[in-house]
């Protein structure tokens, strides 16, 4: 005789005693899974970044008004600063020439080239906070947490994040004549930035986590590579103001795709934000 169909099933039977059936609004939702131990990759092994980045317009779309403005905060810091920093070269230039000769001094040489270094310095210091800062508040969209415009101004792990942007401007520096070395060194650390901030490393393990994760997902790395660039020349379009919509969109995607492919972190605490949202 045939069961009923409102019978209970074998694997009612089997479950332990007290343990409920999980009810239907309990199963994740389409494109949502469950959220797995701290390192370890989501269920479905093979993400698409074209999938992150219709996810991170849908983030974009929702939290525009806190990105747009933090965006808008720190290139406004980033120009007073590189102001400040450029007056120094002025300087250098003004003292260092002979009024009789119009030649620059032995003296003047060096205050020149002492304030490039400098401005140089202190641009890349500024550039390296707000690369920490931002790269924080994204991953925190991306994981469903509050956030708030104060996340963006919030930054972490700084000396290894300056520690690996010189040595990327070192390699990018050697490669540069190379034509491809620039290029294959942005497939290698497409991830380091993530890996610093969200799991601590040190800038030389997370250049090592990051060519390990790019060789594992080859096609997407390259895609979201290929993808990132076209937004960023949509971006500068209407003399950059589009890069205050695709600087955001673009982190939130890249944020996105990283979290799908190396699971959630010792700071995360849901799971990324589902596709589509």
């Amino acid at each position: 005789m045939s069961q009923p169909p409102n019978g209970p099933s074998p694997e009612d039977s089997n479950r332990p005693e007290g343990q409920e059936q999980p009810g239907y609004g309990q199963q994740p939702g389409y494109g949502q899974q469950p959220v797995p131990a701290v390192g370890q990759p989501y269920a479905n092994a093979a993400p698409e970044f074209t999938q992150s980045l219709s996810v991170a317009w849908q983030l974009f779309k929702h939290h525009w008004g806190v990105l747009v403005g933090a965006f808008v905060v720190w290139s406004l810091i980033i120009g007073a600063v590189s102001v400040l920093a450029y007056l120094p070269l002025i300087g250098s230039l003004a003292v260092g020439i002979d009024p009789n000769t119009g030649e620059m001094s032995g003296g003047g040489i060096v205050a020149m080239l002492l304030s490039v270094a400098i401005f140089v310095l202190v641009v890349v210091l500024v550039s390296v906070v707000m690369q920490g800062a931002i790269t924080k508040g994204v991953l925190k969209l991306v994981d469903q947490q509050p956030v708030s415009f104060g996340d963006f101004f919030k930054p972490h792990q700084l000396g290894q994040l300056l520690i690996l942007s010189l040595l990327l401007a070192v390699a990018m520096g050697v490669l540069y004549f190379t034509v491809i070395g620039p290029i294959v060194l942005s497939f290698f650390l497409a991830y380091a930035t993530y890996f610093v901030v969200d799991r601590d490393l040190g800038a030389i393990d997370a250049i090592k986590a990051s060519a390990q994760l790019a060789m594992r997902n080859v096609g997407q790395t390259i895609i979201m590579l290929l993808l990132g660039g076209l937004i960023a020349a949509a971006g500068s379009l209407l003399c950059g103001v589009g890069m205050l919509v695709t600087a955001p969109l673009s982190m939130l995607a890249m944020g996105h795709f990283y979290r799908r492919l190396t699971g959630p972190s010792a700071y995360s605490s849901a799971a990324p934000a589902p596709y589509p949202y």
